[in-house]
């Protein structure tokens, strides 16, 4: 059979055999208790802090013990007496004892520990002060010392590393800790009113169940009864056959709708095409107005804003229709043909007498069952008031549960006028933050010792600065002595926090994780429980249904997912789960009135021939139509032409590549604001006419689909039908009503199913509970007590490392006094400075430090000062014998100079170009070749007599050849410096610009697109340099790291290239320098010709104090204020050359062509809507956003009131 046959069948049937379907539930209100736990930055996601914080879990479970409440409190002092609870404290001590001996063991252990240690430290030290005073100090290392040191430095470094972790782990689980602890009245509130929410939700649920729902099935049952009639005649036809009939006059109906369809659809595509052609034109007039901005701009602008402006005129290029023609041969003229002759056989005529007798037959059996519907009726009344007020009385009670002693005591606790709670915790932040500070404050002591010990130097009888090992022991021994004066006070605090925290984790958060595993809370729930009855009388039936289950027996039920309903048997009151017994007789009844009504069906006579043969063989000609589907090709056309006229993406594109730091020329802005214009006028209605226009095509397309019927197969059934109807008719009706009725029934059961499903599983349920107390465990232990847990835990981690740290800090003081052993004789140390003492990275090298006279074993240690020089931007000391090789940070300073200057240079010839277009405009477009001779010059100069480069110069440098120590003055060397200085820094700079030239056209080229030599090399090129510049600073980044680390002299391949090494000039280079030779130190024509020799000089030091101004206009150009400026001098545009305000008379005489602004020929005209009068789009959008009114007239305006005019 057709699958379309098959379709519409099915409609067919489901219009009649549809199941009874209910809405599903759903909530006006969303739980709040949980919302802190989805906050992304939240603990939640913290994976170490969780494991971290079950690990304490299961070590409070390791030292807890059960809670033996039956024998230690009696049922007075649970309810809080005080009297009771000191005399079960006085009379059964030991059970205490034994209950809390875990907790008090680690207490009072961690105190005495403290006390124990402190004061046997300080008589340890007390002994060896007084030892030490009888014995001589030995200051160099003895035998094994060295191992000793190492060992100890092993050690120490991992047990400081793993206390520096766990303090600053304390700082953020005590900030947790407050912010849980302060959020937690809140966090509470929002859980209680959730379980608010929860009894709301029930009532809401009963309440639709119950009557909403009931009224679904009231309403498909009286339905079903009014077009009962209708629903046994279709079953007929379905079960002979007959049905045929309603096929074929679907398919005239489609058919005719699709041809008045097609006549629509010709006429929109007319439309269509007469409105691209006008979107054409107009894009040509807009295209021709704005190629004339931007040929001015390609002409006379400079190179950024010129880049802008080609990209503009590219974008108007890729925005060109081609050609805007959409057929409108959609189908085939066959199709079209054949649903021609469907209409034009007028099938619903032919088949008009044939329905008209089913028909008739609707009509006699609708009356027969609309006489017997009032009984029926009546007693679905009489079932739904029943419901009713079922639904009214659990209504009721649940109104009568009430959580306001919840909410009063949560308000009672965060109220401050009632308890000093707020205060509590305020103070305890303060606390926090102190104690915090003082882990912290010692982890870095010990820190900062133990880095001193590993990567200091060995102290020595000069001047030593604080990179030796000694500092790191004078860290330990103020970090010992700090941590003896508070290590009791930590203790008892940790001790405390440790004993209060851990039992109320232990009575309190495990019990509400796992209930059921801790059957000793349980049964104390169970006694509060029964002391609150004993005091407390029940208000309603719900109250006294609650009370009576246990605890463990309501979190049994829970974990079996039962409901509140089912659990506490409310459905012997309310018999919801067995509502078919409970109205038995009401349902029986209306079985039996639903029965009577189908079965006093009407005396129906066997049919006659209800079509003739004439009326087959026009129906029979209908299977030579041939029908075929919507030519796709024409759809494809629709949507490339939407594609087309979305001019906004394109636009947005062009306008997210430019510079945002730029501002834009006024022929890119005359562009885009035109394309805006042209996109709401013509792009977006047109674009919306052809997606209508798509969409009822797509509609033919698929009624297209309802038309193609086996035209054949379905007369066969006809006839079929036909023979069926003229004998057993009486049968076929009876059957029929029979499943009618069947129908009805099921929807009944159909619905007592369904309240049966929602009370067990949906209404009362149990997950919302189970959440909620989940949340309320979060809120409470996960977000409050667990944050405290690991805060006294971390505090007792850092004082049980404390302990050997300070132990094996105490044994590394005096190993790291000890020196190098040396000869009892005369020692000659460095005559200025100590090099024994620098890292190639240390600045503090640079500052001068005392020389010391010589001595002997026995001598004392006379210090007197050294001289300095000062020489152009620092202050440097050197020796006489020995250059040293400048620092990293010098290096880095001198090559963000040498970097600077050149950008600062452009900026600056740009500025002039601007203002002096004549004189320096050449200079600006050949800027690269300009700057390429002058800083040629310079190096040239500076390596000739300096033997360095400028920069390298400026920062107290230079450069020494590698093969003979001599500086790059002449030769060889001095031509590859300037290579390196001068050449490379150019061609780098120009392979760049090639290469972004050459990026925009190649990266969306394929290689099988490039066919030429010459192509292929630049595609070549595109891809490969990239990777050139990489591996070139991956090498340089090497050799400045070897070079930090003092495993290279060098820290750019470039000085590998030119031979050289850097080095700090001495106060030798710097006389050599400064020194004048033999003759010409004396004579008048001398001094003339020296001052002539000093001019280089003179001009290179103005030179050096020009960088000052270099750096500066660096800083403005790389900064918010040249951003304004750019923006101030791309926007700018002059005064027109007489007054802003004229005459209208003076208007009035000037040619119709001419602006009244600038005086000149019109350009893109435009006309001001307050006053009517035209100018070019430049001039008066520029002045009415500066003065916001007409310049003729003087009225109010602004850009709103600016009308385009394209003519």
């Amino acid at each position: 059979m057709n699958p379309s046959l098959l379709i519409y069948l099915a409609i067919c049937a489901g219009t009649s055999l549809s199941d009874l379907t209910f809405s599903p539930y759903k909530s006006a209100e969303q739980y709040k208790c949980g919302s802190f736990m989805e906050d992304r930055n939240g603990r939640k996601a913290d994976a170490v802090l969780s494991f971290f914080y079950s690990t304490i879990d299961q070590f409070i479970t390791l030292v807890s013990s059960p809670f033996p409440h039956q024998d230690l409190l009696n049922d007075q002092a649970l309810t809080g007496d005080l009297n009771e609870l000191q005399s079960s404290v006085e009379k059964k001590y030991w059970q205490w004892i034994e209950w809390q001996k875990g907790w008090l063991g680690l207490t009072v252990g961690l105190v005495a520990l403290s006390v124990v240690f402190v004061v046997f430290y300080v008589f340890y030290k007390f002994c060896v002060c007084i030892c030490s005073r009888s014995s001589k100090k030995q200051n160099t290392d003895a035998r094994y010392d060295g191992c000793k040191r190492s060992m100890c430095n092993l050690f120490l470094f991992a047990l400081v590393s793993a206390n520096a972790f766990v303090a600053f782990t304390l700082l953020m689980t005590s900030q947790y800790a407050q912010i849980g602890l302060d959020k937690l009245p809140n966090r509470m509130n929002q859980c209680i009113d959730d379980l608010q929410s929860y009894k709301r939700d029930s009532d809401m649920r009963i309440r639709k169940l119950l009557i909403e729902d009931y009224q679904v099935l009231n309403t498909t049952i009286t339905q079903q009864l009014s077009t009962a009639g209708h629903n046994v005649v279709d079953r007929v036809k379905k079960l002979t056959g007959a049905h045929v009939i309603d096929v074929f006059m679907n398919v005239s109906k489609v058919a005719q709708e699709m041809h008045d369809g097609l006549e629509s659809v010709h006429g929109k595509v007319r439309f269509l095409n007469e409105e691209g052609a006008r979107f054409e034109a107009e894009f040509s007039r807009l295209r021709n107005t704005a190629n004339e901005e931007l040929v001015k701009c390609l002409e006379n602008e400079l190179e950024p804003v010129r880049s802008m402006c080609a990209k503009a005129e590219r974008l108007l290029e890729s925005l060109a229709v081609t050609q805007f023609k959409i057929d409108q041969k959609f189908l085939p003229d066959a199709t079209e043909n054949g649903l021609s002759e469907i209409v034009n056989a007028n099938i619903t005529q032919v088949l008009a007498a044939s329905n008209a007798q089913f028909g008739q037959l609707e009509n006699r059996i609708q009356h027969e069952i609309d006489r017997e519907t009032h009984s029926a009726q009546n007693m679905l009344k009489q079932i739904g008031d029943d419901l009713f007020l079922v639904a009214e009385t659990i209504s009721t009670q649940l109104r009568k549960v009430t959580f306001e002693p919840l909410y009063s005591s949560v308000s009672y606790v965060s109220d401050p006028k009632k308890t000093p709670t707020l205060k509590i915790i305020q103070y305890s932040w303060y606390v926090s933050l102190v104690v915090t500070s003082l882990f912290i404050l010692l982890a870095l002591i010990f820190l900062f010792g133990v880095l001193y010990g590993i990567c200091g130097r060995r102290p020595t009888y000069y001047n030593d600065d604080c990179c030796v090992r000694s500092t790191g022991g004078k860290f330990y021994s103020f970090g010992i002595w700090a941590f003896l004066l508070i290590f009791v006070i930590l203790a008892v605090g940790t001790a405390g926090l440790m004993f209060s925290i851990g039992n109320f984790s232990n009575l309190v958060c495990q019990p509400m994780r796992n209930p059921l595993g801790h059957p000793d809370s349980l049964s104390l729930a169970e006694r509060y429980i029964n002391l609150w009855k004993a005091n407390h009388t029940p208000e309603n039936d719900i109250e006294v249904t609650l009370q009576s289950k246990s605890p463990a027996e309501v979190i049994r039920a829970c974990s079996r997912n039962e409901t509140i309903y089912n659990f506490y048997d409310f459905d012997k009151k309310y018999h919801l789960n067995k509502l078919q017994d409970f109205e038995k007789d009401a349902y029986n009844q209306l079985q039996i009135f639903l029965k009577t009504t189908m079965e006093n069906m009407p005396e129906i006579r066997p049919l006659d021939a209800f079509i003739s043969r004439s009326e087959l063989k026009d129906l029979e000609k209908l299977a030579a139509v041939n029908v075929s589907k919507v030519s796709q090709q024409g759809l494809n056309a629709i949507k490339h032409a939407m594609d087309e006229l979305d001019l906004v993406s394109k636009t947005r594109e062009f306008e997210d590549s430019l510079d945002a730091n730029t501002g834009k020329p006024k022929a890119v802005t005359l562009v885009l604001e035109q394309i805006r214009e042209l996109e709401a006028q013509f792009a977006k209605p047109l674009r919306s006419r052809l997606e209508a226009l798509y969409t009822n095509i797509t509609s033919l397309d698929e009624k297209l689909a309802q038309i193609q019927v086996p035209v054949s197969s379905l007369l066969v059934k006809l006839q079929h039908a036909q023979a069926l109807l003229a004998e057993n008719m009486k049968e076929h009706f009876g059957r029929a009503a029979k499943e009618e009725f069947q129908q009805m029934v099921n929807n009944i059961d159909q619905y007592i199913q369904h309240v049966k499903n929602q009370m067990e599983t949906e209404v009362t349920s149990c997950q919302p509970l189970t959440q909620i107390a989940k949340q309320t465990t979060a809120a409470i232990c996960n977000y409050t007590i667990d944050p405290y847990n690991g805060t006294w835990m971390c505090m007792l981690i850092c004082l049980v490392l404390l302990v050997p740290i300070v132990m094996i800090s105490n044994s590394l003081i005096g190993l790291y006094s000890k020196m190098h052993a040396f000869p009892k004789y005369i020692v000659e140390p460095p005559s200025e400075t100590h090099h024994m003492s620098s890292f190639i990275t240390d600045t503090y090298d640079t500052r001068p430090k005392p020389g010391y006279a010589n001595y002997t074993y026995t001598d004392d240690y006379q210090q007197r000062t050294m001289s300095s020089t000062i020489r152009a931007s620092q202050l440097v000391s050197s020796s006489a014998t020995d250059e040293k090789q400048p620092s990293v940070f010098d290096i880095i300073a001198q090559e963000n100079l040498a970097t600077s200057i050149r950008p600062a240079l452009q900026h600056l010839v740009k500025y002039l170009a601007f203002f002096k277009p004549k004189t320096f405009l050449s200079v600006h477009k050949n800027f690269d070749e300009y700057y390429l001779i002058f800083d040629l010059i310079l190096q040239n100069h500076y390596l000739k007599n300096y033997g360095a480069s400028f920069t390298e110069n400026f920062y107290s440098m230079k450069r020494v050849v590698t093969k003979n120590g001599s500086m790059p003055n002449d030769g060889r060397e001095r031509i590859l410096s300037l290579l390196t200085l001068v050449g490379w820094p150019y061609v780098e700079d120009k392979l760049n610009q090639l290469h972004d030239r050459l990026k925009e056209v190649y990266e969306i080229r394929s290689w099988s697109s490039i066919t030429d030599i010459k192509s292929k090399c630049q595609k070549m090129f595109v891809v490969i340099w990239p990777y050139i510049k990489t591996v070139l600073k991956a090498v340089k980044t090497v050799l400045q790291l070897a070079y930090i680390l003092n495993r290279s002299s060098i820290h750019s391949p470039w000085l590998y290239f030119s031979g050289v090494v850097l080095k700090h000039l001495t106060p030798e280079d710097l006389d050599a320098f400064n020194a004048v030779p033999l003759h010409l130190q004396t004579g008048f024509f001398n001094r003339i010709w020296r001052f002539f020799l000093g001019l280089p000089g003179i001009i290179s030091r103005l030179i050096a104090y020009g960088l000052f101004f270099v750096q500066f206009l660096d800083y403005m150009y790389n900064t918010d204020l040249a951003k304004l400026t750019k923006t101030g001098l791309n926007s700018a545009i002059p005064p027109p050359p007489h007054k802003m305000i004229i005459k209208e008379s003076e208007v009035l005489s000037l040619d119709t062509n001419k602006c009244p602004i600038c005086l000149k020929k019109r350009v893109n005209d435009t006309a001001l809507f307050v006053s009517g009068y035209v100018f070019c789009y430049t001039c008066i959008n520029q002045y009415v956003n500066t003065y916001q009114k007409c310049p003729v007239t003087g009225c109010p305006a602004n850009v709103q009131h600016l009308i385009r005019l394209f003519v």
